[in-house]
């Protein structure tokens, strides 16, 4: 899941993504199949050698930063509150460098979780992440738990300094015929998590943002395709600068100092000087999406809250969020705003 700046506005995308589904809309998830158990947890995170956390290249001893520095410390510390707090869940618990790239394939019933896959509606992944110089992670199922502050208490209790995710599906073939998995839907005990939501009307986005389609899988939402884990616009067109960006290169990447834009394959291959458009108006994202705009960035989600709704015309802006009118777009190119 990509880095997102900030998490105090949580909260609020919380209660409008309820709002705008209900509480009825979070699907019950299918009957699960059964698979094995998680890998055997180390003593401690930080001890390094072969059987450090997980047996493999990518163990702690792989993951792990220096045992002297003073993140290995409060790593260390949460590890013993973790042991003390969970002793059933520290056996269960693999740490690993977090994953780049190598997504796994759909395999309906189960959520990838680390090296471990997790059961479908009887258990969550609890994912607990760190990125940058001392990148680490930390995986482990856990079943469903007592509700607090209105959501799940499962994944609560860290076993390293990072805040954690929750996962009940991975891609949408979890979630049965009638729902999809979303991606970034965020509750009140602000965490983000991946969860079946019903899907209202047949080939429309429901999610917060995106649908999850795991490595290669089916996007339920009309018009998408999978990519990078997400189901992105099939085939955008975005008009970027004299060219218009290819399906294999579907953003443009616009600089900021101004000169010429250029395509490239995602959004993250944008320079940090670079504003990149994954659309420019509404028409190339998935069927119940919108393309929104802040000054970093142009993308299609189900929800434009905190960012302007970027349109090619007057049909555009008629959603839940605005309404009125189309200013600014140009024939053919968009990037008109929505106003009311």
């Amino acid at each position: 899941m990509r880095a997102l700046a900030g998490k105090s506005w949580y909260p609020l995308l919380g209660v409008v993504w309820l709002a705008a589904c209900g509480a009825g809309d979070v699907a019950t998830t299918p009957t699960p199949v059964s698979i094995g158990t998680a890998a055997r947890a180390p003593e401690s995170p930080l001890d390094g050698g072969a059987d450090a956390g997980h047996a493999s290249a990518d163990g702690p001893s792989a993951a792990a930063p220096d045992g002297g520095s003073d993140q290995a410390a409060r790593d260390r510390t949460a590890w013993e509150d973790f042991q003390t707090a969970e002793p059933a869940l520290a056996v269960k618990v693999v740490f690993a460098k977090p994953e780049v790239a190598a997504l796994p394939p759909p395999e309906p019933g189960t959520v990838a979780c680390g090296s471990a896959r997790c059961v479908v509606g009887k258990e969550h992944c609890c994912a607990f992440r760190r990125w940058g110089a001392e990148a680490r992670a930390a995986y482990h199922c856990q079943a469903p738990q007592a509700r607090i502050a209105g959501a799940d208490g499962a994944c609560r209790q860290a076993p390293m300094e990072a805040r954690g995710d929750k996962w009940e599906c991975d891609d949408s073939s979890d979630c049965g015929p009638a729902a999809m998995c979303c991606d970034d839907y965020v509750n009140m005990a602000y965490e983000l998590a991946y969860l079946c939501a019903r899907v209202k009307k047949p080939g429309h986005n429901v999610c917060l943002w995106h649908e999850r389609c795991g490595n290669g899988g089916k996007c339920k939402t009309s018009g998408t395709r999978c990519r990078e884990g997400i189901c992105v616009p099939a085939d955008p067109r975005v008009v970027c600068g004299a060219r218009t960006c290819p399906s294999e290169s579907p953003v443009c990447c616009v600089p900021r100092a101004g000169g010429e834009p250029r395509c490239a394959d995602s959004a993250a291959s944008c320079s940090d000087g670079e504003t990149p458009r994954e659309c420019t108006r509404g028409a190339q994202c998935g069927a119940g999406m919108s393309c929104c705009g802040t000054p970093a960035k142009q993308y299609c989600s189900r929800d434009c809250t905190n960012a302007q709704v970027i349109c090619g015309g007057d049909a555009e802006c008629q959603g839940q969020w605005t309404g009125g009118r189309c200013v600014g777009a140009t024939v053919g190119l968009g990037n008109g705003v929505c106003s009311k």
